[in-house]
């Protein structure tokens, strides 16, 4: 599903679909790919609010923390931590079929999942270690799966 502005999402990583985005409970800062939570308060946290921006660029921001939204560590570079900032950030939200022009896709699932990229470049959100860890970075763009994105309307 295609974001639409001022709706809230789950954000669910391609390549380990159990996994979303998650404002760490821990420290309210750490933005992690986190086992579903499913619905209800408890979820909150992996809920996310997306803005489409008047330069075609869109900011996240947390349902759970009004205020909070996606954002880089440091300056935009392979290994940067997502966080939690008071400062909006704007991302790039394109389709992996616009990312990969004229590539094949070995699903439709993975053909029409999304890409989280810094405007103008090519580092995106990548669930590190190929989606066998909790950490959510920036990384330049491949065709890995554990850098492709889906949106689900949360419903909590």
């Amino acid at each position: 599903m295609a974001p639409e502005s001022g709706k809230t999402y789950k954000i669910r990583n391609l390549q380990v679909p159990e996994k979303v985005v998650d404002l760490s409970g821990a420290d309210q800062r750490s933005v992690i790919g986190w086992n579903d939570k499913g619905g209800g308060q408890e979820a909150h946290n992996q809920a996310w609010r997306l803005f489409r921006q008047n330069s075609g660029n869109w900011t996240i921001e947390s349902l759970k923390a009004p205020g909070t939204f996606i954002g880089i560590a440091s300056g935009p570079g392979d290994g940067v931590h997502l966080i939690g900032q008071g400062v909006p950030l704007e991302w790039q939200i394109i389709p992996n079929r616009e990312a990969f022009a004229g590539e094949g896709f070995d699903s439709e699932r993975e053909a029409n999942a999304f890409r989280l990229l810094i405007p103008g470049m090519y580092f995106n959100a990548d669930l590190a270690d190929h989606g066998n860890a909790h950490t959510i970075q920036l990384w330049g763009k491949w065709r890995g799966q554990n850098q492709a994105w889906t949106f689900e309307e949360f419903r909590g």
